[in-house]
């Protein structure tokens, strides 16, 4: 056995134990407080948000959208497979601001040469879960 060590006395550990908690549960509070806030402001500007489409030419590869209600930051371009499954073509970064048609290119040879059975385009808000558009292709 170890002789002539001391350990640290109980009144000192539990100190430090306390300590140690609290200065956890301070982190821990901080990070859920502004996580908390970030997404009721996401939240609340998403409720905010309406898509609509209102200029689509399929030939041309062009997809005129509008957010009515607020600015959006970015949009996520798909393609909706007859599978009932989405395809991520692109990101087309902003800002985009509210009320203003907002133009999105994509490469329709490149659909074509690489997907079958191709019923639509959905354009998604980043950052807002289920506002999206889904845009019929017509050909």
């Amino acid at each position: 056995m170890l002789q002539g060590l001391k350990g640290i006395s109980p009144i000192v550990a539990s100190v430090l134990l306390i300590a140690f908690s609290t200065a956890i549960a301070a982190i821990v509070g901080t990070w859920a407080m502004g996580y908390t806030q970030s997404e009721l402001v996401s939240l609340e500007t998403c409720s905010k948000l309406d898509l609509t489409y209102y200029n689509y030419n399929y030939d041309a590869g062009t997809v005129t959208m509008q957010n009515i209600g607020t600015s959006v930051k970015a949009y996520n371009l798909y393609i909706f497979l007859d599978t009932n499954q989405k395809a991520f073509i692109k990101k087309i970064e902003g800002p985009f601001e509210a009320n203003t048609p907002t133009e999105i290119t994509f490469d329709k040879d490149m659909i074509e040469n690489n997907y079958e059975d191709v019923k639509g385009l959905v354009v998604e808000v980043v950052g807002c879960k289920g506002k999206t558009q889904f845009v019929p292709i017509i050909k």
